[in-house]
């Protein structure tokens, strides 16, 4: 049996958070482990998670940090 990719999605745009996040939950074999609207709130419960995404999912203009950014400090 093949491993559920783990998905994380940041947008600051609460629709379009959830527009992907309907998307994905379409997909067979990937689990969304986190969503968050605000980039640096995903980044500190990303290094309090046991949990690591393999693929992020981020809305490359924000407010607090860019997509670019933010997929650096991952």
């Amino acid at each position: 049996m093949a491993s559920t990719i783990k998905i994380a999605i940041i947008d600051d745009r609460l629709c379009d958070l959830e527009l992907i996040t309907h998307a994905v939950q379409r997909i067979n074999g990937c689990s969304i482990i986190l969503k968050h609207t605000r980039p640096m709130q995903f980044f500190e419960h990303l290094m309090e998670s046991t949990q690591i995404p393999d693929v992020l999912i981020t809305d490359c203009q924000m407010p607090e940090i860019d997509g670019m950014a933010l997929i650096s400090l991952t």
